[in-house]
């Protein structure tokens, strides 16, 4: 499919005699046009013009081509247009109408780079005239790179070969020489003097082609980058400078522009770009320039700049291979001022730095061994290579403050060094060979050796490192003197009990003395030396004491330590002792012991007061004024003072126990009748305390412990009892404590029963129920009042309690009372009578057979059903009622005329016999109070099947059913409108005299939901005969 589009330029309509012209279709084309390929026939009729059709146009893809009908002609002639490139002719514009004596324009687009012709054909005299030829050159046009103008110059590309120059938009004027557009396509031009920025085209043009100019476009003049630092011939270690805001800048050297001595960056107005350390450059004099793009436009270079590069730096003192302290300065030169130089650890990181000067020292504090140092230029962070590494040795700092500890023969020096660092000490003349260890890693060091001998004598001690070359670089000695003269004790310590232990280290062998202060007595018995260690008690009781000083000293021979070491000693009062009380109501009294004289205080967990306590001869006592609540859980705390220092506390727990309350038994009363089951209550009860109660008799329980929930009254059950007599106690505990009540007795019998149905005064039909309540497994009867024997017998009570028996009665008044007995151990036990319970018995409510429930009926409804013959039965709907007898066959009927409106109803239906009345049979039904009509078919009209029916009523949906069968559906969900209703029945109906029935909804109105039934008058349905005609 060709890729090239056209678009008509409309021209204004010019009104012309259309007669004759050929017919235009519907889709704007020559109905009877031949394809463009058709043959031009000869014809004498002058070409199809075009406006440049003298010349080739150099032209781009998207173009705008012209052309009319040639002159002398008038009206709307037909015209089609061909491109033909190479070998491949396209149809551009297909057959259509164009007017004679104007130019027309077509929009072309989509053209392919290369030479062709656009071929242009309209038809008069009944066929084409020769093709009108417009050759073109299809290039792409000139274009500005960005329309920036920088440095005076504005830049682009056109057609390689072609020249270019550029002119005002408005006034056409030419503001630039003229250039040939190279290879490249490629073109820069350059603004002549006084001209502004502004709005310029591009004038294109090659040999023997129609020029073209290009789409204008607004030029805006940019500023160009300047360099500011360094100046001409300063060293470069960063640049700066002026550009416009929102430049892409990077430096680079003018001999290679690919050699970057900065980062590419977007800069504001005043910029700075450091130097690149990676820039492998020497001292020497250097041109740079500027690599710029401004907003998106063509890259451009400054002027060339030149600058002073400068070197690496280099170490000259010390020497090489050099031994150094471990501060030490390293100097040099070929610094650049501005700069720093740092010292590195060759293969490491920086050790100290310095500002940089043309000559420089660094102050460098270094770790003992072999190193190598290198120098290393950097300015504002940046790094710019290292110099020539010199290596040195560092030796270890001087020793000092060796400390050494002469325990017996054994003597340790200990001290601080380098970490890995090896320790010699040389005793000149010492028969002990000395180990030589290695500094750990928290610079601590540690000799020991044995039988050193008494007396002074020199010392020297070093610390050294590898050289890695199988030497060692060796601190500057210190020297110092060994002085092994019998030791003071040390580690002294005392305990904290009150007859305190002394204990420490010493010379074995040697006699420990502790004395007291001044010397007159002992504190604790002299004691040998053993194994380095000695231990001695005091030798009476101290108690507590605060700071009280023993003074030590250990003798061997004719010698003795040189200082008295002095020890204080401190004996806290220890905690003193809590003895809990004996029950002793809410109030008791505590007590324990104490340091004899100790003051001491008493607190509890409730309670913020603290307490002081009786103290006497060691034992302290307290009984607090306000009491405790009897099961809580409280805590009390003791503490003394004693010579101004107070003893950690002792505490305990404990709970006041509640005294004991005495339950006493309120029910059953002494020496009463009860049944087999009962609630045993009473008083005194303790919340939480556990309730039993127990057969004395028997020296049993008689109910499972229970716990109770309140102070105060009680009660317990007790099932399953004998027949016999009883006498019991009801047992109260609480935490192992016990109370028992008085004894009660009693006696278990077998109690009347209840009856429950009838109730006194109420109603049984002529058949119904007695129900009653009784003992499980015994036998009830039930006696007329004043009767001599029962009327019923052996009703046995179930074992839910329960007994019943359906009886039936005639109509009347009726008293009756009645009994239980139940056999334990083989032997019948019989109750005493119930109360007498009077009762009326009355006529069953009536079952009503019609309606039935939910039915929809009118206002004027037939209700029947069955009775009992002789009873009355009376059907009510508010105010409206009715009645009749109830027949011999067991029937009734009644007719109730309604006023209500239309609604869910509930006829109350009754029985009754002389002044007896039944309760009410209720019968819900669905009132209708409007009546619809039934029109079609008429009174005595005969009837074809299928049959027509028809009406009158509300909006609704109504329904016909069979007159005799309601579920028999003659018309369903028929609408009923304000026009009425109708509809052909489903079904054909029985030949004969028929009637129909009809009911409907009700939307809206006060007469309810739904209709009453109205029935159709009598109508006659014939058979079918073929050939009559309706009525």
């Amino acid at each position: 499919m060709s890729d090239i589009k056209v678009t008509v330029i409309p021209n204004p309509v010019i009104a012309n005699d259309l007669e004759g012209l050929p017919v235009v279709g519907p889709d704007g084309y020559i109905d009877n046009v031949d394809t463009v390929a058709a043959v031009v026939t000869a014809n004498s009729a002058p070409p199809l013009r075009f406006y440049h059709d003298s010349f080739q146009m150099l032209v781009s893809s998207n173009m705008q081509l012209k052309f009319h009908i040639p002159s002398g002609f008038a009206g709307k002639y037909e015209v089609w247009i061909n491109y033909r490139s190479g070998p491949n002719v396209e149809t551009v514009l297909k057959p259509q109408l164009f007017e004679a004596g104007q130019w027309h324009s077509i929009y072309v687009s989509g053209l392919k780079d290369g030479a062709g012709q656009f071929e242009g054909y309209w038809s008069i005299w009944g066929g084409p005239a020769k093709a009108g030829i417009q050759r073109v050159l299809v290039k792409p046009p000139a274009t500005f790179d960005d329309g920036y103008i920088i440095q005076r110059q504005l830049t682009g590309t056109a057609v390689s070969g072609s020249t270019v120059y550029l002119v005002w938009e408005i006034t056409g004027q030419q503001i630039t020489d003229v250039v040939t557009v190279g290879s490249d396509s490629k073109w820069t031009l350059t603004l002549n003097s006084g001209v502004v920025p502004g709005v310029f085209r591009i004038y294109e043009k090659l040999p023997g082609l129609i020029e073209r100019i290009s789409p204008s476009v607004v030029c805006v003049e940019l500023a160009a980058p300047v360099l500011t630092s360094p100046v001409e011939t300063a060293v470069m270690t960063e640049f700066k400078g002026t550009a416009a805001a929102g430049t892409t800048l990077v430096v680079v050297k003018a001999s290679d522009h690919s050699f970057k001595l900065s980062e590419r960056k977007v800069v504001g107005s005043n910029w700075s770009l450091p130097l690149r350390p990676d820039a492998p450059l020497s001292w020497e004099q250097l041109q740079i320039q500027l690599q710029f793009q401004i907003k998106g436009s063509q890259l451009r270079y400054s002027k060339p700049y030149t600058v002073q590069a400068f070197g690496l730096p280099v170490i000259t003192h010390p020497a090489s291979g050099s031994t150094l302290e471990m501060a030490a300065t390293i100097s040099g030169d070929r610094g650049v001022r501005g700069a720093v130089i740092e010292i590195l650890q060759d293969g490491g990181g920086t050790l100290a730095w310095k500002a940089a000067t043309p000559s420089w020292d660094v102050r460098l504090d270094l770790r003992p061994g072999p190193i190598s140092l290198v120098p290393e230029t950097v300015v504002n962070g940046v790094r710019f290579g290292r110099g020539v590494p010199r290596a040195f040795k560092i030796r270890p700092a001087q020793m000092g403050d060796v400390k050494v500890e002469i325990i017996d023969k054994s003597i340790t020096f200990s001290g601080t060094g380098y970490p890995g660092a090896t320790v010699v000490i040389t005793v000149p003349g010492s028969p002990v060979t000395l180990p030589q260890p290695i500094v750990a890693a928290d610079g601590k060091w540690e000799i020991k050796a044995t039988d050193w001998p008494i007396g002074k004598h020199p010392a020297s001690i070093v610390q050294k490192v590898s050289d890695n070359a199988s030497g060692w670089i060796e601190s500057l000695p210190y020297n110092f003197d060994i002085n092994n003269l019998l030791p003071d004790v040390y580690a002294v310590s005392s305990t904290d009990d009150y007859q305190p232990t002394f204990s420490g280290k010493g010379f074995t062998g040697a006699t420990v003395k502790i004395f007291n202060p001044g010397g007159g007595s002992l504190a604790a018995p002299e004691v040998v030396v053993e194994n380095g260690e000695w231990l001695s008690k005091a030798s009476q009781q101290w108690g507590p004491t605060l700071k009280r000083e023993v003074h030590i000293k250990q003798f061997l021979d004719a010698h003795q330590s040189l200082n008295w070491v002095k020890h204080p000693v401190t004996i806290p009062p220890q905690a003193p002792t809590i003895n809990l009380p004996v029950e002793d109501g809410l109030s008791p009294t505590f007590s324990g012991t104490c340091w004899s004289g100790a003051v001491v205080t008493v607190s509890f967990s409730d309670d913020a007061t603290a307490y002081p306590a009786t103290e006497n001869a060691g034992i302290w006592t307290l009984r607090r004024p306000t009491e405790f609540d009897h099961d809580t859980a409280y805590t009390i705390t003791v503490g003394q003072t004693v010579a101004t220092q107070t003893s950690p506390v002792a505490t305990e727990s404990f709970t006041i126990r509640r005294p004991m309350i005495t339950p006493v038994i309120t029910h059953p009363s002494e020496g009463s009748n009860v049944g087999h089951e009962l609630m045993i209550k009473g008083s005194g009860g303790m919340k939480g305390a556990t309730m039993q109660v127990r057969d004395v008799v028997y020296d049993k329980n008689l109910s499972p412990a229970q716990v109770l929930s309140s102070d105060g009254d009680w009660e317990v059950p007790v099932r399953s009892l004998n027949l016999r007599s009883y006498g019991i106690e009801a047992h109260q505990s609480d935490k192992n404590r016990v109370s028992k009540s008085k004894r009660l007795n009693f006696n278990v019998v077998v109690l009347p029963p209840q009856i429950t149905q009838p109730t006194a005064g109420g109603t049984l039909p002529r058949t119904g129920k007695l129900k009653g309540r009784g003992r499980p497994g015994a036998r009830v009867q039930v006696w007329m009042v004043d009767a001599t024997k029962p009327w019923l017998e052996d009703i046995v009570v179930r074992a839910d309690g329960e007994w019943e028996c359906e009886v039936t009665l005639p109509v009347g008044v009726k008293n009756i009372q009645a009994r239980q007995s139940f056999e334990e151990g083989g032997k019948p036990h019989h109750s005493g009578f119930t109360e007498a319970v009077q009762y009326s018995v009355v006529p069953a409510a009536p079952f009503v057979e019609t309606p039935v429930a939910g039915q929809l009926i009118g206002q004027r409804v037939v209700v029947s059903g069955f009775g009992v013959p002789g009873d009355t039965v009376t059907v009510k709907l508010g105010a409206a009622q009715a009645s009749a007898a109830v027949m011999a066959d067991r029937t009734w009927s009644v007719t109730l005329v309604l006023t209500q409106t239309g609604a869910i109803h509930s006829l109350e239906v009754t029985s009754a016999l002389d002044e007896f009345e039944s309760e009410a049979a209720l019968r819900p039904v669905l009132l209708g109070s409007f009546l619809p009509s039934i029109d079609i078919p008429a009174a005595g009209r005969r009837v074809e099947n299928p049959l027509l029916l028809a009406g009158r009523g509300r909006t609704g949906v109504g329904e016909a059913v069979s007159w005799y069968d309601p579920d028999q559906k003659w018309l369903a969900d028929v609408p009923v409108t304000g026009n009425g209703w109708q509809g052909q029945a489903v079904k054909p109906l029985r030949v004969g005299g028929q009637w129909v029935r009809f009911s409907q909804t009700l939307a809206g109105g006060n007469e309810g939901s739904h209709s009453a039934w109205v029935v159709s008058p009598r109508f006659e349905v014939e058979p079918e005969i073929s050939g009559k005609s309706d009525l």
